[in-house]
């Protein structure tokens, strides 16, 4: 092995004076080598200042070489300040090279500061490459601060090179502060890379408390299965320390990438703080995980606190059959991290070609994790063309995670044109939890042109738990297909003896004939001593025949001793033959024990309807005027001129008494056919009788409480 220093000595300066080392071009042999740009150390226990030439350093062969810009360190136990000099490394095109843009360390033990310079890293090919853009190490122990240059680094090796735009440790043992340049990593064309734009660890060990941040990263992929990272494997290693990634631009490129905003872990086994940089990333082609934040926010990490970064992620354009991972914050925000914290950022999520699944913020915000607290960004998602799976916050909001907390952030998704899964909040918001909270987001989803099923705020909110979820008051917009839309869930408690409680949401089937749900489809299911209270909901059923329930298809399905009480809600099917449920379809199926209760809703009928159909009127309440059919649209032509006396069936009035109650003219009246009140309102539009109709199933003592004329 041969060794090289540039400037032809040990050490550049080791008093207190200033030297500058001259520009050198250094080529190694064919054997393994140790090539130093200027010196072993170019400030050594001193309080002076060292500054490293700008040097060209290339090899012609052989494997395991070490080409270091500057120096073995920059600082050594000093004082002083050193800084890197504008170096050109390039690798040997063998295998096992390590390129060192300045140092090994920038700072060894003392107190100094060590900036390092913009270098140009090139691996020259080969496998297993190692590329540092400043230093294997910023700060190693002691107390000073460490700067890294802008670099470029160029992956160009066949095989698993690995590219860190400033480090593998940017803190070790240190209570200095370290601060990433604003590098660019290139992958190889030809193989798979590992890329960081800041270090492996920023910071590492529990001997002091140290502070770093990462640089405004642009690292593209390339070709290959590559594994991307903003600023780092880790950010918090151990310890109580601080960790700020920076804002990254980041592409995937072609191939099955890994694309992590900040980090793999933001804290690992550490109380620390960590916060994600606001990146942009862009999976490329190929079916990508694409991570705005990290994979894990807070890992064993029992009293840390994260935050995620703004960020905007985008699938990818590729083949229809690619599939995207794509998480606006993590896929865990806590796992196995009693009383943390997490917070996600607000993010901006687009779909990809093919078949995606898109998280808002993490798919677990609590996971494991007792006591634990995730709170979800206000994020936008965007679907494509195919099949997506759109979350706005996570799949599981506590999933086995007792007393944990978990708010979903108020999200806006728009489907697009493929037949998609949207979801307010989360799949499922309390799983296997015991005395968890879960609050869903004031959302807004948006459906396509295809058929859609929409959930205001998860598809379960409780399932085998005894905690409370709490709907959030979400917009739903069908579109055009034949859409399945539920203000809150399908299940509102799932096999839970748990509280859920639904928002006061508005659902709007547009085109279509879509199915509304104004809290569920069922709000307790196989539940025993589960609690479900709908919210005030108003349900718009458009164009097409709809079904519209302003509460839930069957109240109480299966289990026992469960109470279901219904909400006010208001219901307007549009045009086309509707059928309408105030609150549902069948109160108790297979419930033993179990009570459903109705709330006070208002039908509204206006413009052509069409034939509609209430199947609940006076649900859960026999009292007149408990639910009310609201046809002050139509009060013009069907309040009488003369008299107030209220207006009774058609086969006991006759035509001169009917002129003075409240249906002007015959064909403007109500008559019973099979147990079922028939109110016929088609003269009142100047058209034929029987167009505009309202059947009130099960009900033939309707009075004139039970309608609104104003």
């Amino acid at each position: 092995m041969a060794t090289f220093y540039g400037d032809g000595i040990f050490t550049l300066n080791s008093g207190s004076g200033t030297e500058i080392a001259t520009d050198q071009t250094l080529i190694g042999t064919t054997s393994s080598d140790d090539i130093f740009g200027d010196a072993y150390w170019l400030n050594y226990g001193n309080t002076g200042t060292a500054v490293g030439g700008d040097d060209i350093i290339s090899d012609t062969g052989g494997h395991a070489n070490r080409l270091f810009g500057d120096a073995y360190s920059l600082n050594y136990g000093s004082l002083g300040i050193a800084t890197g000099g504008d170096d050109t490394l390039t690798g040997s095109g063998g295998s096992y090279d390590i390129l060192y843009g300045d140092a090994r360390y920038l700072n060894g033990f003392g107190s100094g500061t060590a900036t390092g310079g913009n270098d140009i890293l090139n691996s020259g090919g080969g496998y297993f490459n190692i590329l540092y853009g400043d230093a294997q190490t910023m700060n190693y122990f002691g107390s000073g601060d460490a700067y890294g240059g802008d670099d470029e680094l160029n992956a160009a090796g066949s095989t698993n090179e690995r590219l860190y735009g400033d480090a593998y440790y940017m803190n070790y043992g240190s209570s200095g502060t370290a601060y990433g340049g604003n590098d660019t990593l290139n992958g190889s064309a030809s193989g798979d890379s590992f890329l960081s734009g800041g270090a492996y660890y920023m910071n590492y060990g529990n001997i002091a408390v140290s502070t770093a941040f990462g640089g405004d990263d642009h690292i593209y992929g390339n070709d290959g299965n590559d594994r991307i990272l903003g600023d780092a494997h880790t950010m918090n290693y151990y310890g109580s320390h601080a960790a700020n990634g920076g804002d990254d631009s980041l592409d995937g490129g072609s191939g099955n990438d890994n694309v992590y905003g900040d980090a793999t872990y933001m804290n690992y086994w550490s109380s620390g703080t960590a916060s994600g940089g606001g990146d942009l990333i862009d999976g490329g082609s190929g079916s990508d995980v694409i991570v705005g934040d990290a994979w894990y926010m807070n890992y064993s990490s029992a009293g840390a606190t994260v935050v995620g970064g703004n960020d905007t992620l985008r699938g990818g354009i590729g083949l229809s059959d690619e599939v995207d991972y794509i998480y606006g914050d993590s896929r865990f925000m806590n796992f196995n991290s009693a009383n943390a914290n997490a917070t996600g950022g607000n993010d901006v999520l687009y779909s990809g070609s093919g078949v995606n699944e898109i998280y808002g913020d993490g798919y677990y915000m609590n996971r494991s994790s007792a006591g634990a607290e995730a709170a979800g960004g206000d994020d936008q998602l965007y679907g494509g063309a195919s099949r997506d799976f759109l979350y706005g916050d996570g799949s599981q909001m506590n999933w086995y995670s007792d007393n944990g907390i978990a708010t979903g952030g108020d999200d806006t998704i728009d489907g697009g044109d493929g037949r998609n899964y949207l979801y307010g909040d989360a799949g499922t918001m309390n799983n296997n939890s015991l005395n968890t909270s879960a609050i869903g987001g004031n959302d807004l989803l948006i459906g396509g042109s295809d058929v859609d099923r929409i959930y205001g705020d998860s598809q379960t909110m409780n399932y085998l738990s005894t905690g409370n979820a709490v709907g959030g008051d979400d917009v739903l917009q069908g579109g055009g297909g034949n859409d399945y839309l539920y203000g809150d869930a399908q299940y509102m408690n799932h096999q839970s003896s748990a509280t859920s409680t639904g928002g006061d949401d508005l659902l709007e089937g547009a085109a279509g004939n879509d199915s509304l749900y104004g809290d569920a489809s069922s709000m307790n299911y196989l539940s025993v001593g589960g609690m479900a209270v709908g919210g005030d909901d108003t349900l718009l059923g458009g164009a097409g025949d709809d079904y519209l329930v302003g509460d839930a298809v069957v109240m109480n399905s299966g289990g026992s001793n469960s109470t279901a009480i219904g909400g006010n809600d208001v219901l307007n099917g549009g045009e086309g033959n509707d059928v309408l449920a105030g609150d549902t379809s069948r109160a108790n199926y297979n419930s033993s024990g179990s009570i459903a209760v109705g709330g006070h809703d208002t039908f509204i009928f206006e413009g052509e309807f069409g034939q509609d159909r209430i199947v609940d009127f006076r649900f859960g309440n026999d009292a007149t005027g408990s639910d009310v059919i609201d046809l002050s649209s139509f009060a013009g032509d069907l309040m009488p001129a003369l008299g107030s006396v209220p207006f009774e069936y058609l086969p006991d009035v006759a035509l001169a008494q009917l002129l003075s109650r409240a249906f002007a003219v015959l064909e403007d009246h109500i008559s019973v056919l099979g147990g079922n009140s028939v109110i016929d309102v088609g003269a009142a539009l100047g058209g034929t009788a029987g167009i505009n109709a309202i059947t009130v199933s099960n009900v033939i003592d309707l009075t004139v409480d039970d309608f609104a004329f104003f």
